[in-house]
């Protein structure tokens, strides 16, 4: 199990976040060719018929990360989205999402489904135990497919053992800890505050799971499971 603690900084804060995440080991990608049409096409329809893009804005958990972003990553999120938020806007509007490999495929679109927002990591690009605290002064980060960046302080980071930074969280993930088809294991991470109900958090993950069993089943990969584990 790969462990994650929370700062003293952080413990000292009133946001009583929590993170469940799911070990992917062993993964083998047998096809790079895949049709996951079947199972988007339902989750779009669902997703259209619950809201509309006028809509997007009152729906409570979206709120709620919202809220989260302010205070704790210093992003106005008018300008950018709770990334679950930004999938479904992206959805409503009949943009399909981008088809990048079965496992992301799979989190991107369980994050739509669920709106809470998650992270993947490569493991063998990890040295556990992870952290999640407050960014220091000078901290500087490469989120996937942009240039380096020299954080605010005390935005809310996710670093590992070593002090290198895998997400500014759960804002943006680690151009250096990215899913690629190489990647053997994963860390998902799902992202769960204090006005989000913890079935919706642990639902997210399940529906990655589903998801990724799908592809299982289909003969396009192959995993062992690694489990479910909650930090608080």
């Amino acid at each position: 199990m790969i462990s994650i603690e929370f700062s003293q900084q952080l413990h000292q804060q009133d946001e009583n976040l929590f993170l469940i995440t799911w070990e992917i080991n062993d993964l083998r990608i047998f096809k790079h060719d895949y049709d996951f049409s079947p199972i988007t096409s339902s989750i779009n329809q669902q997703i259209n018929q619950e809201m509309s893009i006028e809509e997007v804005k009152n729906q409570p958990i979206f709120q709620a990360y919202r809220r989260f972003y302010w205070r704790q990553l210093h992003v106005d999120p008018t300008k950018i989205r709770p990334s679950s938020e930004a999938l479904v806007r992206r959805i409503i509007r009949k943009k399909s999402l981008p088809k990048i490999s079965p496992v992301v495929d799979a989190y991107n679109w369980a994050s739509a489904l669920s709106f809470i927002p998650m992270g993947a990591y490569d493991v063998d690009q990890i040295q556990p135990p992870l952290q999640l605290r407050f960014s220091l002064t000078g901290e500087r980060f490469t989120p996937i497919g942009k240039k380096t960046v020299k954080l605010p302080i005390d935005t809310l980071i996710l670093t590992d053992s070593r002090n290198i930074i895998l997400s500014q969280f759960p804002y943006r993930d680690s151009q250096l800890t990215k899913i690629t088809y190489s990647t053997h294991s994963i860390l998902i991470v799902a992202c769960g505050i204090a006005s989000v109900p913890k079935k919706s958090v642990e639902y997210a993950l399940a529906k990655t799971k589903e998801l990724v069993n799908w592809f299982k089943f289909q003969g396009i990969l192959d995993y062992k499971d690694g489990g479910f584990h909650y930090f608080a």
